[in-house]
């Protein structure tokens, strides 16, 4: 799919804003951004806009809506379709590999029967449509095994299947889809592992698996109501993580606590004292590029742009040394690299007072390169930084992209923020339209959510 350069180039002669021509069209500025970016649009808003430019929809290259049934309209996939059908392919193998794990299980005499039932419900929250999922012979060996619900024969391959259904829930994590119901019953199954074996190595590894799930689940908790429930969970982990002996894991569960005091509870004393511990476990450590980062934004909510900045230089430079890792080879679950450094420091140099160089570090990123669970506030943050600057335009862009993606992945308290955005701007310009609609948009989509 090409864009529209014809109709964008014929706006930009007539001096209009896209939000100036959604007006005058009548048409939502979505559809504007959708026609210049050549989606096909419906009828009514290719006629609407041909009546405002005056012109055919052949002049303006206007796609039209693909009829059901109808083939004589082919297209080519652009980049959001691409990228689609890569993530179907990544979940619909997560699934997979997680089923395999699954029955490795039960082969071992594991009663999966509670834990199955989680997994199931992961399954429908993913949406997959696999073909075997309608199949009920594929899940005809997972059976129950032990009435009581034990592990009773924990061995090695037992410890590699659990790891391997914690590492695909955080795939599934990552890909923005609701995954806490799942890992519950997962970390029941661990907990019945280290029930059942007192071998001191097996006991060790299973501590360490479970202190990654639980902050797996720790970081699926997404509203603030829920601030208990993520802190027991982090807390939960740190205890862990000191029974598996991983001085590492040990610091990353205090790290990932000091960012929850920072980001949920607005306490960036106690966040800093956590984040000085944590650094005391993994001295020479990559992980403390990821330390500096959130030292960056406790300095940043603290005012101190010089500190802010230093930590910022520390992170980068950690993260430019690192090669580039997969998602297994991150156990400590901190997406620590240069794309996700660049991420914070956007949001950081926002908050003392850089807009332009929080521009500059958020524009020079991929996005797609962050997890999708992350693509929300990242939105945001650049029509934040488009809007301090004086790009309202670009900044209603953002914020709507950004309003799409909370709405996707479950984010939703990435849309009052927005809406925030739009009020600040309306406190210089009270009639200012690109604020306007971002409020009417993202007011919208709340009352889509609760239908």
């Amino acid at each position: 799919m090409r864009t529209n350069d014809a109709l964008r180039t014929l706006r930009e002669s007539l001096n209009l804003s896209m939000q100036e021509v959604a007006e005058g069209a009548k048409v939502s500025f979505r559809t504007v951004l959708r026609a210049e970016k050549g989606y096909p649009l419906n009828p009514g808003s290719r006629q609407r806009l041909c009546t405002f430019y005056g012109k055919t929809a052949d002049e303006l290259s206007l796609v039209p809506q693909r009829r059901r049934g109808d083939t004589s309209y082919q297209s080519q996939p652009g980049p959001e379709a691409n990228q689609n059908a890569n993530n179907l392919d990544m979940l619909q193998a997560t699934i997979q590999k997680m089923q395999v794990a699954v029955q490795n299980l039960e082969k071992e005499d594991i009663d999966m029967n509670h834990s199955r039932r989680f997994f199931l419900q992961t399954l429908g929250v993913a949406g997959i449509a696999l073909t075997a999922a309608s199949d009920a012979s594929l899940y005809s060996s997972i059976v129950a095994q032990d009435k009581q619900g034990q592990v009773k024969n924990v061995s090695v391959s037992t410890i590699e299947n659990l790891a391997q259904i914690t590492q695909h829930y955080r795939s599934l994590h990552r890909a923005g889809l609701a995954i806490e119901d799942g890992l519950r019953g997962h970390i029941g199954l661990i907990q019945s592992a280290l029930e059942n074996t007192i071998h001191d190595r097996y006991r060790c590894e299973l501590w360490r698996i479970q202190a990654q799930s639980q902050l797996l689940s720790r970081q699926s908790a997404t509203r603030k109501r829920e601030l208990g429930r993520a802190r027991t969970w982090n807390e939960f982990a740190i205890a862990s993580a000191q029974y598996s002996g991983d001085a590492c894991l040990m610091g990353a569960a205090l790290g990932h606590l000091g960012h929850l005091y920072l980001t949920w509870q607005q306490n960036p004393l106690v966040a800093r004292q956590l984040i000085d511990q944590a650094r005391t476990y993994t001295r020479e450590h990559p992980i403390q590029g990821w330390f500096s980062i959130v030292t960056a934004a406790i300095a940043a909510t603290e005012g101190n742009a010089n500190e802010c900045k230093t930590s910022i230089a520390q992170a980068l430079e950690i993260a430019h040394g690192l090669p580039k890792m997969a998602e297994t080879d991150d156990p400590y679950y901190t997406d620590f690299d240069t794309v996700s450094v660049k991420a914070f420091a956007g949001n950081c140099l926002l908050k003392v007072g850089e807009p332009g160089k929080s521009l500059e570090q958020l524009e020079s990123i991929d996005i797609n390169a962050l997890s999708s669970n992350r693509h929300a506030s990242t939105l945001y943050d650049i029509a934040c930084a488009n809007a301090a600057v004086g790009d309202l335009e670009t900044a209603q862009m953002y914020a709507f992209r950004s309003i799409d993606k909370a709405f996707d992945t479950d984010r939703l308290y990435i849309i009052p923020r927005c809406i925030t955005l739009a009020q600040k701007i309306q406190e210089r310009d009270p009639h200012n339209a690109h604020a306007s609609a971002i409020v009417e948009y993202a007011h919208v989509t709340l009352h889509k959510k609760k239908l």
